[in-house]
Order: C-alpha cells, then structure tokens, then sequence
C-alpha cells in the first residue's frame, strides 16, 4: 500500500539521496560568505557556486609621517611601521600625483627614488595597504614629507698625481676626475716640510695637467691638487697625495 504524502513534505525518491557538498571552510578572518546552490523540484540540493567572500575589514589606518633624505644620487625615505598582526605593505605617492612611484608595493620601512634636483622641492606621502581575500585595502595617506636636497657632497680626490722638475719650472699632473658637477682643480703649494699649502691658481683649471714657473732653484716645494665641483658655495675633495720636488 503506498505512504501517503504529507503535505510539505518532499516526495520520497527510490534510490539513496546523495550527500550535500560540504562548503569550503570558513576565512580566518571577519566576513560575510555567499554561495548559490540550485534545488531539483524534488528538494535534491545541487552542489554550491563559487564562494563570494566580502571581507568585513576596515582599510588600514594612515601610516607615520616619513623621513626624507638625500643622498649624492637619490631621495631616501624611511619610516615606523606601526605593530600589526596583518602584513602591511606601501605605496609611495609624489605630491600631486595619482599613481605611486614605486612599481610594486614596498613590505620595508625604506624605499629609495633613484634621481635628486639639488635645490628643488620634493613632497612625498605614504598610504598603507592590507591584502584580505585578494582584495587591497589602501588607507588614506599620511601627512607630506618635503625636503630641498642640497649637494653637500664633494668629489672624490685626484688621482695619479705626478711631477716632473725641469730647468725653473714644475710639470705637474694627474687623472681626471668623473664627477658630472666637478667644476675643476685647485693646485696647492708650499715649501717643504709643507705644513701650509697655498693656491697658485686662484679659480678651479678645467685642465689635468700644470706648469708651475715661479719656482726659485734649490729650493724644496710640495704640491698637492683638490677637486671643485659646481655647487653653491662649492664642495672641496680631499687632498690628492703630496708630492715634494726640489726645483732646478
């Protein structure tokens, strides 16, 4: 004799009932989950569509101001990353710009800019990011660090210095320099021991070599050359080696 059915009810089916899909297990973090599984007219439930996670997380909060410094070639700009459990990375935005200037987001607390205008201003931003669920959370940005890089920096010392004595007169000179602001030389004399040596050319010579002609024979000299590049006021290198020669 056949079960009646009970209104509501789902009608029987001959056959086992096949087991309902599991979902996938559930975020480590706070979100709202969404899924659609289809029904037959039987009440069969078909397997569940691709998840939709909507995370429940608010973007991170603005980052510390950074610190902004200049190097002879680039901006340097670091800073405090603030304690979190997430990963926290960042963007780097110049001031009056859209688009960071890093190509990728930075996990340091140190990002470098290759490129410095001595006496130029430059203002920088920072804006955090936290990634949850493939989805880039971007805070809003943190106050501008402004900087004027100056070019306190000065060239390297000549190299290869060398002197050659000749009848009342030195023949002096060295390598050149490389450095794309040098200004030129400044050639050094005193007489030996040489504790105070003083310019025979009163502005920096554009040339590598020097002949010194208001020596007085017999006596003793030592010579020594420094770099001058364009900077105002200008940077002044180390003293080349020194040389010592007796004049003819």
């Amino acid at each position: 004799m056949p079960v009646p059915e009970v209104p509501g009810s789902v009608p029987a089916t001959s056959g086992p009932v096949p087991p309902v899909p599991p979902l996938p297990p559930l975020p480590n973090y706070p979100a709202r989950l969404y899924a659609v599984r289809g029904v037959t007219k039987r009440g069969r439930p078909g397997p569940p569509s691709t998840r939709l996670e909507l995370p429940l997380v608010a973007p991170p909060g603005a980052p510390p101001v950074p610190t902004a410094t200049a190097t002879e070639t680039s901006i340097v700009l670091t800073w405090s990353p603030p304690a979190s459990e997430t990963p926290i990375a960042y963007n780097i935005y110049k001031a009056g710009s859209a688009d960071p200037i890093n190509p990728a987001p930075v996990t340091a607390a140190k990002f470098e800019r290759a490129g410095v205008t001595f006496g130029t201003e430059e203002c920088f931003r920072l804006r955090a990011i936290q990634k949850v669920a493939n989805i880039s959370l971007e805070s809003t940005p943190s106050e501008p660090v402004c900087l004027i890089p100056r070019d306190t920096f000065a060239p390297a010392a000549p190299k290869g210095f060398s002197i050659v004595a000749g009848s009342g007169t030195m023949n002096l000179g060295w390598d050149a320099n490389t450095e794309s602001d040098l200004a030129g030389y400044l050639v050094l004399r005193g007489e030996a021991p040489g504790d105070t040596l003083q310019p025979l050319t009163p502005a920096p010579i554009t040339a590598t070599s020097y002949e010194d002609k208001t020596v007085n024979p017999g006596v003793r000299y030592v010579y020594a050359i420094v770099a001058v590049d364009k900077s105002t006021p200008p940077n002044r290198s180390a003293l080349s080696t020194r040389l010592e020669e007796t004049a003819r």
